[in-house]
């Protein structure tokens, strides 16, 4: 799922905050908001379109990026979860 995910995000332009995919993790996805986008932009949209992505954590950067999860049920059961979650985030980005 790692790799659909950072594909997608790739082709909408966003970066993960890690240096690259090979090293992200397998389970969660750090990625950097759009130029001119933060966090106002992008969590409150998603949200009402039924998504709770979560907010950066670390403190050096916790503004700079936002969190995806991409495991169990998501993975297991409804991988359509994700590949929605995504064309919302397009979306969003793309406004």
């Amino acid at each position: 799922m790692k790799t659909k995910v950072h594909a997608a995000l790739d082709g909408m332009g966003l970066q993960l905050l890690t240096e690259s995919s090979a090293i992200a993790s397998n389970l969660l996805s750090c990625i950097r908001y759009p130029q001119g986008m933060g966090p106002q932009n992008i969590l409150p949209a998603m949200k009402d379109k039924g998504w709770i992505l979560a907010a950066g954590l670390h403190p050096e950067c916790a503004g700079d990026y936002f969190r995806i999860g991409h495991m169990g049920y998501s993975v297991t059961r409804k991988p359509e979860y994700i590949t929605q979650l995504l064309q919302d985030l397009e979306s969003v980005v793309k406004k």
